[in-house]
């Protein structure tokens, strides 16, 4: 019996000496934000401080005309 509360007093002691030994760590987190062809992006709060300009990839010209 004597073993049994023993054991119990260690196992108590030692989850609280854990808890409080990491209870000092603080890590920061970063969040990396990544397209799918793996190249790092801003994060959604720096697209709102930047305004992209609006641009048009192709814009044809001339006459089109459907015949057969």
């Amino acid at each position: 019996m004597k073993i049994i509360v023993l054991l119990f007093a260690m196992c108590i002691g030692s989850g609280l000496a854990l808890q409080d030994a990491l209870s000092g760590l603080n890590y920061k987190q970063e969040v990396i934000y990544i397209n799918q062809a793996g190249k790092r992006m801003p994060g959604p709060t720096a697209d709102a401080t930047v305004p992209q300009p609006n641009t048009v990839a192709y814009a044809p010209t001339g006459k089109v005309s459907f015949g057969a």
